[in-house]
């Protein structure tokens, strides 16, 4: 049935009478080759053949459209006459001519406001240079200078002044001063206006931001510089003095790597920005402020640090996630290796001395396997060091223990309740995902898979990540504490691990978006007695889209007894609790050394925050234990630079080794170079650094 045409194409004034055969191919498209319909694009133009005839226009055929507009050599030669010609046949020539006028007319600009268009940004940055976003608030946010494909934040925020009354010039964000009551932008490409109304302001202020943008000249337009123009306007009949401020933090270091960063490529900037004058990044920023005739120019930069040498090599193996020791770059010395802890068993060591196991924060259910591989490996000689903020590992022996030795007999060996190491049995099997017995490791196209014990795991990754599905086990009743499993995938709420008791989800876990199974633990007191199943789910489709899993335990301890076991032998001393000390610190309750420990200081070492430390240590055959009570390297902070350094250097000196690094920032960090914040006039005054 013949009906008018309300496809998106560029079909002008035309009123196309086409069937609904002719858009059947693609619902609110059809195919401008056709009568009937004005072209738009050489793309549309080429998507289908041509129909028939329209009473009142002459017919063109999809090779006559090419043609005409000059997309193949026969087509150069179009005329404008031919063109002019066709359009005429299709629309009435007073249609045409109000339809060609409307496009020279000025329309009103659209207006976004602070209080209900937060969401509104618009971006600055010469062509190639990276960019950042302006915001309907006044707020700059999303800053890609820095070469990482991150989602950046760098303190930047004006303020104005006049008379006694101060405001910062924004609506949400930035310091805790007094803000401006309200902005209204409005973004018309490449300019952006921002209109400032607040009634505690004498005066009508306005800002104008852009890049330098001009069409033909990339030169011009691929300065890598933001440019934002003030307008003052006194309404009154006294004169008013009129001051306006920028601040800009030195960010030469930053990278946009760790907090306020969300490194989830899920959670892009869902971590609040941070105000503060540190970044375990920095190191050597300066900043100098000079005077270029009328301009007053602060620029911005760090010394650039020499590569880092280590007088011998060593091999740190480490729990915390490998792969990230490389991001954004390579920082380590040639002699300096760092691999995953579920390497250690699999490896033959470095002569004793050379080998170091960091466990950072180490979970509470940490599997009995790479701890007894820790413990073989120390008797070898490696240098094993504890450490963390929280330490849950540490703390669910104490609680085990309470500052006694392991009674292994006292304790009941746990419950297997499945490893997959012999297929399906007793689980239901749903949909394509899970296949039809678990998986060997990695599947095709596949990032690499890790961390599972044995030869099976679940892995729903078979067909890739739109295949769906669900595993439900066998029915049990719940009669130990604890539930411990191992899990890995994607992160999403449809990629899980479920526990159901009634019909009810009662416990979930889902993966960390990373192929890496990691320890996971329940608490079920209180469900004891109650008749449950396990439930393991996979209906994402896209990215991440798939859970590992592998391991299910049943335990009355969060972590395993011969966890506990290999712990009581290495531990230099043993506690009753462990708790939060502050400032990324703990304190070790109850603590009693054994015969032969010690406690030190490392007054020696290059990290002043560690001079502090309480630090107790043993031998262990032939290697050494090292219990630390804080923080050497958090999960968080293991992508920076400035971070990892730190922690090479304190992991090294424990090893016997000398770590050499110097201040400064590393001459081949992606964000190393120079910022500058610059103004016009001569009352201009700066302040390079402050520490508030």
């Amino acid at each position: 049935m013949p009906r008018e045409c309300q496809c998106a194409g560029g079909c002008g004034p035309v009123h196309c009478q086409v069937s609904d055969r002719d858009h059947g191919a693609a619902p609110g498209s059809h195919d401008p080759a056709r009568p009937g319909a004005a072209p738009s694009t050489a793309a549309t133009g080429a998507a289908g053949e041509s129909g028939g005839r329209q009473a009142g226009g002459p017919s063109l055929t999809r090779r006559q459209f090419v043609s005409m507009i000059g997309l193949t050599a026969a087509g150069a030669g179009a005329s404008e006459p031919a063109w002019a010609e066709w359009m005429a046949a299709q629309t009435p020539s007073d249609e045409l001519a109000r339809w060609k006028q409307s496009l020279f007319q000025k329309d009103r600009p659209r207006r976004y406001r602070s209080d209900a268009h937060g969401d509104a940004r618009f971006p600055l940055g010469g062509i190639g240079t990276g960019t950042f976003e302006l915001c309907a608030d006044g707020r700059f946010t999303t800053w890609h200078l820095f070469n990482t494909l991150r989602d950046g934040h760098v303190p930047f925020f004006f303020a104005v002044r006049v008379g006694r009354t101060t405001k910062l010039l924004q609506t949400a964000g930035g310091p805790d001063w007094p803000r401006i009551h309200a902005i209204e932008m409005t973004g018309e490409y490449p300019l952006a206006t921002l209109r400032f109304a607040d009634a505690d302001l004498p005066v009508k202020l306005e800002m104008t931001a852009f890049s330098p943008f001009a069409p033909l000249d990339s030169r011009l337009s691929s300065l890598p510089a933001a440019c934002f123009v003030f307008k003052v306007t006194n309404p009154t009949a006294r004169g008013q003095t009129v001051s306006l401020a920028a601040f800009l933090q030195n960010p030469i270091g930053y990278d946009a790597m760790g907090v306020p960063i969300s490194f989830n490529s899920v959670g892009f900037n869902s971590v609040p920005e941070r105000l503060g004058v540190e970044h375990p990044n920095y190191g050597g920023n300066r900043c100098r402020f000079a005077r270029d005739g009328d301009a007053a120019v602060l620029t911005m930069g760090a010394v650039p640090a020499e590569p880092p040498a280590l007088d011998r090599p060593v091999r740190l193996y480490t729990n915390l996630n490998a792969q990230i020791f490389n991001t954004p770059i390579n920082d380590r010395p040639a002699n300096l290796e760092v691999q995953p802890l579920e390497r250690l068993g699999a490896q033959s060591l470095p002569e004793a001395g050379t080998a170091v196991i960091l466990l950072e924060d180490a979970p509470a259910e940490m599997p009995a396997e790479p701890l007894r591989a820790v413990r073989q490996a120390v008797k070898d000689g490696a240098v094993l060091v504890l450490a963390g903020r929280s330490q849950p590992l540490l703390g669910a022996y104490a609680d085990v223990t309470q500052g006694r030795p392991v009674d292994a007999s006292a304790l009941r060996p746990d419950v297997v309740f499945e490893d997959f190491e012999s297929g399906y049995d007793g689980w239901t099997v749903e949909g394509t995902a899970f296949g039809s017995e678990p998986a060997k490791g990695t599947l095709p196209a596949q990032q690499g898979v890790s961390g599972f014990v044995g030869k099976g795991l679940v892995n729903s990754y078979l067909g890739g990540d739109d295949s769906t599905g669900r595993l439900t086990s066998r029915e049990f009743t719940v009669d130990r504490g604890f539930i411990r499993f191992l899990v890995g995938g994607g992160s999403h709420a449809a990629t899980q691990v479920r526990l159901m008791v009634e019909g009810a989800v009662v416990r979930a876990a889902s993966g960390r978006n990373d192929e890496r199974l990691l320890p996971q633990t329940w608490d079920v007191r209180e469900l004891r007695g109650r008749k449950a199943r396990i439930v393991i789910v996979d209906e994402q489709k896209g990215g991440w889209g798939h859970i590992n899993v592998d391991q299910i335990e049943f335990s009355d301890l969060p972590g395993s007894a011969a966890a506990m076991e290999a712990l009581d032998e290495l531990l230099p001393a043993r506690f009753s609790a462990v708790k939060p000390g502050g400032e990324g610190t703990v304190r070790f309750e109850g603590l009693r050394l054994n015969p032969g420990a010690k406690e030190e200081r490392l007054t020696s070492v290059g990290v002043p925050d560690w001079r502090d430390a309480r630090v107790f240590s043993w031998n262990v055959g032939e290697g050494r234990v090292v219990l630390v009570d804080r923080m050497l390297l958090p999960a968080e902070q293991v992508e920076l630079i400035g971070a990892r350094q730190r922690a090479y250097d304190v992991l090294c000196h424990l090893a016997g080794a000398s770590y050499t690094r110097a201040p400064g920032v590393p001459a081949n960090a992606p964000g190393f170079g120079e910022a500058a914040i610059a103004t016009l006039g001569p009352n201009a005054t700066a302040l390079p650094e402050f520490t508030d």
